[in-house]
């Protein structure tokens, strides 16, 4: 895991208030991210981000 990756998945685990659903989360393809998994896609700085985007969103209850 890379230090995008870490990032992301501390959102994700402060988000679902879960490791175990944060681990569901970023092992599952996303329709948001092309059908790959959060976990795929944060391997960027930009990716990393778009992911975060999407789980605020989650976590705040907004529309994509």
């Amino acid at each position: 895991m890379n230090e995008y990756q870490e990032q992301v998945y501390a959102v994700a685990q402060q988000v679902w208030d879960s490791a175990e659903d944060a681990d569901t989360f970023m092992a599952a393809p996303h329709a948001l991210l092309g059908g790959k998994t959060p976990f795929e896609v944060a391997v960027t700085e930009t990716g990393a981000q778009q992911v975060e985007e999407i789980l605020w969103n989650i976590y705040w209850g907004l529309p994509r």
